[in-house]
């Protein structure tokens, strides 16, 4: 199925499936997709933000061009997602699991990730400035060519890897999460 340019600002949408689907340009502000399942889907463009999908499931969904501005993707699983030039910034991703989930040149600063399991996960490209990772499990988690300025959370990244050119970027972070006083 193929939908463009649907009006659906503020849909309830909550219980709904959708399977082998392309989303093109739809208007789903504020629209409440909780305990949703997606399945082999496509949006490409449109506007979600502010939307919200508590305890929903989205397996091989892909987001290209998408605005998802203060989403809250809240108690999710996501699988095999991937996320290319979305604006997810103040999205609220907490306690959600990513299984096998790419972030690529995506807007993610202040985006909450507290709680969430983000084993695997890919953010390739990414501004995550002001991101916050508390209590995340990070295992596998590869962060390459990011904007890591700001971020809360990183004591809890453990076991996550971070490319050496990101370093500069994290640094400061790394040295206040430990107590080191950069002097200048």
């Amino acid at each position: 199925m193929h939908v463009r340019g649907a009006m659906l600002a503020k849909a309830d949408l909550a219980h709904v499936e959708i399977t082998g689907s392309h989303l093109e340009s739809l208007n789903l502000a504020f629209a409440d997709a909780s305990h949703a399942v997606l399945r082999d889907c496509r949006f490409a463009r449109g506007d979600l933000a502010n939307a919200t999908a508590r305890s929903a499931a989205l397996t091989r969904v892909s987001f290209h061009g998408v605005r998802m501005t203060g989403a809250q993707i809240i108690d999710c699983v996501l699988t095999d997602v991937s996320f290319t030039e979305v604006k997810l910034d103040l999205a609220a991703l907490r306690f959600t699991k990513l299984r096998r989930v790419e972030f690529r040149d995506c807007n993610l600063t202040g985006a909450d990730f507290a709680n969430a399991d983000i084993k695997g996960a890919r953010f390739v490209g990414c501004d995550l400035t002001g991101a916050q990772f508390s209590h995340v499990q990070a295992d596998g988690a590869m962060f390459e060519n990011c904007w890591l300025e700001g971020i809360g959370g990183v004591a809890h990244l453990s076991g996550a890897s971070v490319r050496s050119d990101d370093l500069v970027s994290l640094s400061r972070v790394l040295a206040k999460a430990l107590g080191i006083e950069i002097i200048s």
